[in-house]
This record gives structure tokens, C-alpha cells and sequence, in this order.
């Protein structure tokens, strides 16, 4: 689901045509050419700007701002600028670390507390149920529009509530997988499950123990534990398939709002 938001809040381009690569040769040739570290830092910093002007926002371009020394940059607005774009940078590239260091320069030097920032951390901080919707709380009441994010938090089942036909599997074999709905394969474990046991007990009463034991260790066995395996395929494959849709579904709201409100660079 990272992958389908991040590529959704920017359409990525890693196309470079040739007078893109000839400027940016350009930009080397006058940074080992720079006098002094702080013209070398201003080069680099144009370079980094033409890459994101120009779509090439791949890794590429990321370590290129990491190469940029930010202290250098003497004008508030294009260091406000830079942490900015290095955080949404950053994001883009999966690089977390990196996005959440410069989204927190960008908020000390910028002081901004507007949508974009609080979507930004949204993004950021995907993965991390609480402080996401922290997040989203201050988008909420920004805007209720942004309501729609909270099909998010529909995506990861939770799973205990299914364990218990597992546990049906156990005591019955069969029993789990048919309330799943997969009643052929329930019936079917059952009578597997049914005959082997008769099998042993037949063995038994005609005191055959080796050949008891024998029928346990390969048929019983297999076919019990095999029931309540699959019966825990058949959950797993029925979360995987219910938490697929809601992300399609969360994919669709989520593009229609950030046509609304963009993440763009600066």
C-alpha cells in the first residue's frame, strides 16, 4: 500500500534527454571547477533544483541533496525550500529517515502548520498507526474532505477473531474449513480424518501396535494437520484477498484527494 500512495502523490518521471544530461555534466564541470566550498554548495544546490524542476527525482537526486550542506544556504526561504523538497524527496525514494529529519528542519525553519505539512507527515508516518492518525486528526479539522483517509486503517484485518476456526480444526477435523465456506474440503478432511482414526482403532483392537503407530505417524497425522494447515490458508488467503480490495478502494480515494491537494516541490 506505500508504494501504490507514493507513486500517487507524485507522478514520476526517470527520463533524461540529452540536453538534460549535457546541463548536467555542465553543473560537474563548474563544481570541480568552484574556487571555494560555498560556490561548490551553490552549484550543487542548483543542480539538485533543475533535477526536481526537470522530474528526475530518482535516488540519483536524493544523494545529490544529501551532498548539498545546508548551512551554507544563507537565504531563509531557499533553506525553507530545501528542507521541503528534500523531505518530499525523500519520501518518494522510501528513504523514512531522511524524510522525517528534513520535514522537522522544514517545520523549525518555516514555522508551517498548513494542510500540505500535516498531509506530508501523513505520508511519513504511513506505517505507524497512532501518529498517522494523530495526523490525520489535524487534516480532519483542516478539511473533512480528508475523512476519506481513514480507509487506511480498514486495510489490516485484524486476525484474531479468525483464529478460532483454527482451534474448530483441532477439536473436529474438517469443521473450521467448512464454516469458512469451503464445505467440499471440510467434509472431505473430516472423512479422511474419519477413516484414518477408524483405521488405527481397528489396528489396535487387533493389537497391531507397530503397525497402529505406523498408520498414525503417516496417514493421521498428515491428514489432521493437514486440515487445520489449510484451514489456516484458507484465512490467510481470504484476509489477502479482502485487504487487496480496500486497498484498490483506498487507492481511488486517495488519488481523487490529492488532486485536490497536491504534493508538489518547490
Amino acid at each position: 500500500m506505500s508504494k501504490i500512495i507514493i507513486c500517487l502523490i507524485l507522478l514520476i518521471s526517470f527520463k533524461l534527454y540529452a540536453q538534460d544530461i549535457s546541463t548536467l555534466v555542465e553543473f560537474e564541470k563548474r563544481f570541480n571547477i568552484a574556487k571555494n566550498d560555498t560556490f561548490k554548495n551553490n552549484i550543487l544546490l542548483e543542480k539538485f533544483n533543475y533535477c526536481l524542476k526537470n522530474d528526475v527525482i530518482d535516488s540519483n537526486t536524493l544523494i545529490l541533496g544529501k551532498r548539498i550542506n545546508y548551512q551554507y544556504i544563507k537565504d531563509k526561504k531557499t533553506l525553507s525550500l530545501f528542507f521541503w523538497n528534500m523531505s518530499l524527496l525523500a519520501l518518494l525514494n522510501n528513504d523514512l529517515s531522511y524524510a522525517i529529519n528534513y520535514e522537522s528542519k522544514y517545520v523549525n525553519e518555516s514555522k508551517d502548520t498548513s494542510i500540505d505539512i500535516q498531509l506530508l507527515n501523513f505520508f511519513i508516518y504511513q506505517n505507524n498507526k497512532s501518529i498517522r492518525q494523530r495526523f490525520l486528526k489535524n487534516l480532519i479539522e483542516l478539511d473533512t474532505i480528508f475523512k476519506g483517509f481513514s480507509c487506511l486503517d480498514e486495510i489490516t484485518q485484524d486476525k484474531t477473531h479468525l483464529e478460532k476456526y483454527v482451534k474448530y480444526s483441532k477439536l473436529l477435523p474438517g469443521l473450521g474449513t467448512f464454516l469458512l465456506g469451503e464445505k467440499r474440503k471440510g467434509i472431505t478432511s473430516f472423512a479422511l480424518t474419519g477413516l484414518t482414526t477408524y483405521a488405527v482403532e481397528e489396528l489396535l483392537r487387533h493389537k497391531l501396535y507397530v503397525n497402529a503407530m505406523g498408520f498414525v505417524l503417516v496417514y493421521w497425522l498428515k491428514f489432521y494437520q493437514g486440515n487445520y494447515l489449510l484451514t489456516e490458508e484458507i484465512i490467510y488467503d481470504k484476509i489477502a484477498k479482502k485487504e487487496n480490495d480496500l486497498a484498490n478502494q483506498c487507492e481511488v480515494v486517495f488519488s481523487n484527494l490529492l488532486k485536490s491537494y497536491p504534493l508538489n516541490f518547490r
